[in-house]
């Protein structure tokens, strides 16, 4: 099939029903979605037909888990990972809620929040360089940020409303605007102590007795007196010898709480095959694009033009920055044996074939000693 015959048959209805839902999909989820497009995960739990997804628990466990080894807190992976899943259930549920009450956050609210916030700002002013280095520290992209983010001022909504949700019943309401509109009259009679007390005569026996009678007025808390020695560290450290082989020795037994595992940025093109693209046709046109870019066509305009995946031929067919374990096993074999700006030959996988850039790369970093 010719690259003018698919594009004929992209005029039809139905296909451009398919390229609506495509469209309104990405532009929903964001550059985001095409890893879940390459690598389609398990779930691992379902919340009133939603799809908690083995992704999504494993980003969630691995950013709980980097909070903790950073608070110098033991980490139990089977604790860990029930709670993570709990609370992912939790948020799904809240989250079906704020949908049917129709709550959301609009962008401009969710630029706002993002340029107040200080982890973002350089001398209180909002850094974008700040901002892209948090985020990747934290695991997250912009999309995904703003997705999270936009989830959080909806709980945040749904919070506040139920808070400040009360009720009254009828028989409160009639007796509050009965109390509210009474008058009362009173008379006040002012008699000093001191005028009294020398009329009247108190024996110590009636002193006692009422003394007996009323112990409990009398009683104060319990009280106790308390010596203690205190102990700083810093008073003891001047005394304190470590050897380098102990330090050595505990570094490499923490080092890789801190290590940081290779990431990639990798761009794609793609020549999908489907019920109406048969593996023969895809590999004739993948043939034709690879043809053109080594005669000098560039890779992100062809990208662009051609790339049957448009999450990401929209960006030049960028991915952004990605560790092992996101895309399919046959497209990461390939993309982790290529240099800076190297770009293979096509590639084929269950989703179609492929040509894979290295455009980026950040390697795997272990702290030093």
């Amino acid at each position: 099939m010719s690259i003018q015959k698919l594009r004929d048959g992209s005029e039809g209805l139905l296909s451009k029903i398919l390229i609506g839902l495509i469209i309104v999909v990405f532009g929903l989820f964001g550059f985001g979605s095409i890893t879940t497009f390459l690598a389609p995960v398990p779930k691992v739990a379902t919340v009133n037909g939603e799809d908690v997804t083995q992704l999504e628990m494993e980003v969630a466990v691995d950013r709980s888990r980097r909070m903790l080894q950073a608070q110098q807190q033991q980490v139990n992976e089977d604790e860990l990972r029930a709670q993570v899943l709990q609370n992912l259930i939790n948020r799904t549920l809240m989250l079906q809620a704020a949908d049917d009450l129709n709550l959301a956050a609009s962008e401009s609210i969710i630029d706002e929040e993002i340029l107040r916030t200080e982890m973002f700002q350089i001398d209180g002013v909002f850094n974008p360089q700040q901002f892209q280095m948090v985020l990747g520290g934290a695991g997250y992209t912009p999309v995904t940020y703003r997705n999270e983010l936009a989830s959080d001022l909806r709980l945040q909504q749904m919070m506040a409303g139920l808070q400040a949700t009360s009720f009254i019943t009828q028989d409160d309401a009639v007796r509050a605007q009965s109390l509210a509109q009474q008058r009362r009259d009173i008379a006040v009679l002012r008699m000093s102590a001191e005028a009294l007390s020398a009329d009247v005569a108190v024996t110590a026996e009636e002193v006692e007795d009422y003394y007996d009678m009323n112990t409990g007025i009398f009683m104060t808390e319990e009280t106790v007196d308390i010596e203690y020695v205190e102990l700083k560290r810093s008073d003891f450290e001047a005394e304190v010898e470590v050897s380098d082989e102990a330090l050595m020795s505990f570094y490499e037994e923490v080092k890789d709480r801190y290590a940081e595992d290779e990431r990639r940025r990798i761009a794609h093109i793609l020549v999908e095959t489907n019920d109406d693209v048969s593996d023969d046709d895809a590999r004739a046109r993948i043939d034709d694009i690879y043809g053109r870019i080594l005669d000098g066509e560039s890779f992100e305009a062809l990208a662009e033009a051609e790339s049957d995946d448009p999450g990401s031929a929209s960006a030049g067919g960028d991915l952004g920055f990605n560790g092992r374990g996101v895309f399919v096993e046959e497209f990461e074999n390939v993309a982790w044996t290529l240099d800076r700006n190297q770009m293979s030959e096509p590639v084929q996988t269950e989703f179609g074939f492929h040509i894979i850039k290295l455009l980026d790369l950040e390697a795997a970093r272990v702290p030093e000693f």
